[in-house]
Formats: C-alpha cells, structure tokens, sequence
C-alpha cells in the first residue's frame, strides 16, 4: 500500500485519508482530508480539503446494523425451518405407531 508521500509524488496524485478534528464546542467529529501537491514556479504547495463525514459514518454504522439484524434474523427463521422439518420427521412414525395400535386393539 502505498504512503500519503507517494501518492502526492506520483502525477496528479491525490492523498486521501481519514482523521477527527474538535469544534468549537470541543465535540470531536470524523473527517475526510483530501491533498494534492502542485508547483507554482519553483515552490512545491500542497492544498487540502477537508470534508465533515459524519453523516457518512452515521450510515455505514446503521447499514452494519441492519445487516447483522437481517443475519441473525436469516438464522432464526433457518433455525425454525429445521425445526419444523425435525418435527414432521418425528411425528410421522409416532402416528404411524398410533395407528397401527389402534388397529391391534381393534
């Protein structure tokens, strides 16, 4: 994987990363730093731009959510499926020997 230095070097490259800042209010918050280097006459400058994503995290998290919600509820309903398969194997002899006893009585 290549370091935020080589990807500035390569041409055109752009160096993203992902780091937390404070506000104001000294809340910390989630952002997305974008960097490039360019030259103007003999002077190498890097400009940057960060990006608040916050809500962008807020949605992978609750994406995660659901998805292990709707994994546990494929394993319920998966569990349920063998269950009910178990017991129609286990009731069917169970009534075939009800039946064959009634008729031994009768």
């Amino acid at each position: 994987m290549r370091t935020g230095r080589e990807r500035l070097d390569a041409p055109g490259g752009v160096a993203t990363l992902e780091s937390r800042y404070r506000r104001k209010d000294d809340a910390v918050f989630p952002v997305e730093v974008r960097m490039r280097e360019f030259r103007q006459g003999r002077q190498r400058l890097i400009i940057s731009l960060s990006r608040d994503i916050t809500e962008r995290k807020r949605a992978a998290e609750t994406f995660r959510e659901m998805q292990a919600e709707l994994t546990h509820a494929n394993r319920a309903a998966a569990m349920g499926q063998v269950t009910a398969s178990v017991a129609h194997e286990v009731s069917q002899p169970i009534v075939a020997i009800l039946c064959n006893a009634e008729a031994a009585l009768s």
